[in-house]
């Protein structure tokens, strides 16, 4: 299977790098969590989902420290415990992007140390654990591994760390020699020579506990496994292997994964907010590649692209502009001016400080208006104002246009509670357009939630894209393009489904998807995905071999593995003769205009309002720049004549764009 690449995409930079390719530190993984289980953690840097995990993987304060003898290894965080208790545990994570990789060397290191926790019986050697790359295009499999691997190899029964390369035959195990139970820092050379080629020309160097500076020599390598076909890979696998005789299980502590394009990158490259050229501080310099590439697609976080959506926006500039005044800088003599072509949601503040420099002129004020200013703007997060109701009369609904299956009329059913981080998911296709205006789900609430209590946090449904419904792990084509959010303290009571009735503004159209393997996925969670978060109740799926209603999906659980392909969520979607509103359309008569539908967004601006006819186009409960934005992009006429005053009250996130973006150089002419 090969994955699509998404707007997400920190790492598509991986299929056009070569050997000289520039520094680029591309995941980063420091198990910066609270202590407890690894599933479902979904921090550090270029990963395209959270770690899924088989079994005992266990986040446990403190890092695993390494010195080279005379510097530190930069650590956040805690480190993640595997395995130690019952059969085999993973931990596989997904690194972003359709990782083939390209001709060239790439750098990884991982702090490791395997833990004997059996002390009564201290050599449990014979049991792997293991860092281990795969290649989930190819059916999970795994590249090659550091550690100790299970395999039949004669004398594979070591108490060394071990290069172990699966892709060859026969398989080849070398031994470093130094004892595994020995706390190390473990550096690797991948030479990829020919890509998928089916050639046996690619190499992995292993070194142990290498010195930090990447000026001084490394030597010879510790282990050399050499002229294998493939070292492709797209994840990473955290393995200890388990006994069904004597009960004696590995265990293996990991902690500070690193992987990039030079030998810098795996030693000590971090992943500093606000810092694009990866030196550890942020500074003037980290701010050429947004000015160069702002509003461009690009693919590396060197050229600017700090929040990894893969096009570098305002939000990256804020990103810069944050951390460089958190660090006492300032941004006096900076070149701002390529904000001065403003990103979508921030136009109207741009026409907001053309409107003070065109005053300032007519009074003979000579005035520099700093652009920069909107950086203080926050964007909303959108959702919909939705009616919320439990095991309503109709069930599933009359004849819906997408529909999975019904767990309780399987022979057997069970449920998954969406609590801490947890996020549900499942993928469907939809073979003709639809305009959605109702949403049921197999949803208990009571199974969880204290309905309107404290225990009641609300829930949030996202709708996205993907390439490939049968996937075996999630993968979400960039952002959500439909969002409902239900907030704290609305979940009303119920025993099987919860429906949503859409009205207005809040109906949308669903396009078909329905070519190939081509669809739609469904994400449940409690509104922030936040490990604070309560348990707003459990989701149903059916959990036997009967046949799904609407086979071409399936059911992730909150690791983002795919489970059997029979255990479908219950989702109905259900069709409406409704119109869908157009963007901009406060009044949804089919025509964005000033009279209809600025006017209300004007009359309403800056107030708490309860729906999309008193100005709330981004349902995000408030009438704020978003949603005149929307207005303006939408609308076709000239804006020469339109009264625009109450926009010179701003909003609170923007209240010091609009008091510094007006950076006054007064000089009076005397006639």
């Amino acid at each position: 299977m090969r994955y699509a690449s998404a707007p997400l995409s920190l790492l598509a930079a991986f299929v056009v790098l070569t050997s000289s390719a520039r520094s680029e530190i591309l995941a980063y993984e420091g198990f910066d969590y609270a202590a407890g289980s690894l599933s479902g953690a979904n921090g550090g840097y270029g990963w395209e989902n959270a770690w899924s995990v088989s079994n005992d993987a266990v986040v446990v304060p403190g890092s695993l420290a390494y010195n080279d003898g005379v510097n530190n290894l930069p650590t956040t965080g805690g480190h993640v415990v595997v395995g130690g208790a019952a059969g085999t545990a993973t931990a596989v994570r997904t690194l972003v992007s359709n990782l083939t990789l390209s001709p060239g060397d790439y750098w990884m290191s991982f702090v490791g140390r395997r833990d004997l926790p059996h002390p009564d019986t201290p050599n449990n050697y014979a049991r792997a654990a293991a860092f281990q790359t795969q290649y989930l295009g190819s059916s999970s499999v795994e590249q090659f591994s550091v550690g100790k691997v299970t395999t039949s190899i004669a004398g594979s029964v070591t108490q060394t760390w071990d290069l172990f390369s699966i892709q060859a035959n026969p398989q080849s195990i070398t031994s470093t020699g130094v004892d595994q139970s020995t706390q190390v820092m473990a550096l690797m050379q991948v030479t990829i020579v020919g890509g998928d080629d089916e050639a046996n020309d690619d190499t992995v160097n292993l070194w142990i506990n290498p010195s930090l500076d990447e000026n001084v020599p490394l030597g010879t390598p510790d282990a050399i496994n050499t002229g294998f076909d493939d070292y492709l890979f797209d994840s990473l696998r955290l393995f200890a292997g388990g006994s069904t005789a004597d009960g004696l299980y590995a265990q293996v502590a990991i902690d500070e994964i690193r992987l990039g394009t030079t030998l810098k990158d795996a030693l000590t490259g971090q992943i500093l907010a606000g810092d694009t050229n990866g030196d550890g501080a942020v500074t003037a310099a980290d701010l050429t590649p947004i000015r160069t590439n702002y509003r461009q697609s690009v693919s590396f976080r060197s050229e600017g692209d700090l929040n990894g959506d893969g096009v570098v926006s305002f939000a990256d500039f804020r990103q810069f502009k944050d951390a460089l005044l958190g660090a006492g800088a300032s941004l006096e003599g900076l070149n701002l001016t390529f904000l001065s072509v403003p990103e979508p949601n921030a136009a109207v503040l741009g026409g907001l400080a053309l409107g003070f420099a065109a005053m300032f002129r007519r009074r003979r004020v000579a005035a520099v208006v700093a652009v920069a200013l909107l950086a203080t703007m926050t964007p909303s997060t959108a959702s919909a104002a939705i009616t919320a109701v439990g095991d309503s009369e109709d069930g599933y609904g009359v004849s819906p246009a997408v529909f999975t299956v019904d767990p309780f009329a399987a022979a057997a059913n069970a449920n998954r509670g969406i609590a801490n981080t947890r996020k549900l998911r499942q993928t469907f296709q939809n073979p003709a357009d639809i305009n959605v205006g109702e949403i049921v789900l197999s949803f208990d609430v009571t199974g969880g939630s204290t309905v309107g209590g404290s225990g009641d946090t609300g829930l949030a449904i996202r709708i996205f894209e993907v390439a490939d419904t049968l996937a075996s792990s999630w993968l979400p084509l960039g952002l959500p393009i439909k969002e409902f959010v239900l907030p704290p303290g609305e979940m009303p009571g119920s025993n099987q489904t919860l429906s949503f009735t859409l009205t207005d503004g809040d109906i949308f159209l669903l396009p078909a998807r329905s070519i190939g393997a081509e669809g739609y996925g469904l994400e449940i969670s409690t509104p922030l995905a936040l490990s604070s978060d309560g348990n707003p109740g459990v989701l149903y799926f059916s959990n036997d071999s009967m046949t799904d209603s609407y086979p071409a999906g399936r059911y992730y659980t909150e690791g983002g593995s795919a489970s059997s392909s029979y255990r479908d969520i219950g989702l109905s979607l259900i069709g409406t003769d409704a119109e869908v509103c157009i963007p901009g359309d406060v009044n949804c008569d089919g025509t964005v205009d000033v009279d209809n539908d600025l006017s209300v967004i004007a009359g309403n601006f800056r107030q708490a309002v309860s729906g999309r006819e008193f100005g709330d186009l981004t349902s995000n409960g408030v009438v704020d720049f978003d949603d005149f934005d929307q207005w303006k992009t939408n609308y076709t006429g000239s804006l020469a004549n339109v009264n625009l005053a109450f926009l010179s009250v701003p909003e609170p996130a923007a209240l010091g764009l609009v008091m510094l973006a007006t950076t006054v150089v007064v000089a009076r002419r005397r006639r």
